[in-house]
């Protein structure tokens, strides 16, 4: 509900859709997903039991429907721009692009592990640019206690990276 009222204008403009559901494995196979929302930091939820707990934190498991990028692409058509950011389940959702026969033409995930460079190759995506995301903040995005959000800001051209 809170990211609701956050995001209000842009889901009343279309210029957001919003869909409550874990992008996991298969949707038919799995409706739904365990969910575990850290207790400490919600940004630290995950599919996967031990990004949701990470640092010895509390998660609540909580089941919540499950789609895949494909379902998503039906529904919503190609994105420009997709950003993976799945705490742990990069890969994962990564390598159902496989399956696809049209891609974003813009792709970000977190970096945790250098095959993730070598399987985006193998999907067609042949530039790349690694940028710190914790140098980003989006002075025009607050969050509940009016602080920039960070991790978040330019992508593409625009982002600096390593070499600038």
């Amino acid at each position: 509900e809170d990211i609701r009222k956050r995001l209000i204008h842009h889901l009343d403009t279309g210029a957001l859709r919003l869909e409550e559901k874990a992008v996991w494995t298969s949707s038919s196979a799995e409706p739904n997903v365990t969910l575990y929302v850290n207790e400490e930091d919600s940004e630290w939820s995950s599919v996967i039991q031990s990004c949701g707990e990470r640092f010895d934190t509390q998660a609540q498991e909580v089941e919540v429907a499950s789609t895949t990028l494909e379902e998503l692409f039906q529904c919503h058509g190609i994105p420009w721009y997709l950003k993976l950011d799945t705490e742990g389940a990069d890969g994962v959702i990564l390598r159902q692009l496989s399956k696809l026969d049209k891609k974003p033409p813009y792709l970000s995930f977190e970096l945790n592990s250098l095959s993730y460079l070598g399987e985006a190759l193998d999907l067609g995506y042949d530039s790349f640019k690694v940028v710190g995301q914790g140098a980003h903040k989006a002075e025009h995005l607050l969050d509940k206690h009016g602080r920039p959000l960070t991790h978040a800001g330019d992508f593409g051209e625009a982002a600096v990276g390593i070499a600038g």
